[in-house]
């Protein structure tokens, strides 16, 4: 059985206990200098220490709400907003409001295109 001496303990061990890095230019399998329990070890210390550095708790995405839209399209010189130009298109075309459609149509007409029918 292959051994190989650990960087960490400076003793001998088996090389399965060692985590593979890859391959050098002749193709030889490289494992790393320590073995998993020194590597382990290790990353334990350098997380504790790290730890009081690192924030409390990570910024979470803000939820995108309507009036972020309104916000956001209202700085566009000008641009109507989602909501607004659903109105206009509903105001100039009113079969386009889902009110008129029956159910199942838009379905069919999604499979009629071969197209993937969701709900969401």
């Amino acid at each position: 059985m292959e051994t190989r001496k650990c960087s960490g303990y400076e003793e001998r061990k088996p090389i399965n206990e060692f985590y593979k890095k890859g391959f050098n230019k002749q193709g030889i399998q490289q494992y790393s200098s320590r073995c998993r329990q020194c590597q382990a070890e290790y990353h334990a210390k350098y997380y504790a220490v790290k730890k009081p550095k690192l924030p409390g708790t990570r910024r979470r995405a803000k939820e995108f709400t309507d009036a972020d839209e309104e916000r956001i399209f209202a700085s566009k010189l000008g641009a109507p907003s989602m909501s607004e130009s659903a109105e206009i298109a509903n105001e100039a075309c009113p079969q386009l409001d889902p009110q008129y459609w029956p159910i199942g149509v838009a379905e069919s007409i999604y499979k009629q295109f071969g197209m993937k029918w969701s709900y969401v």
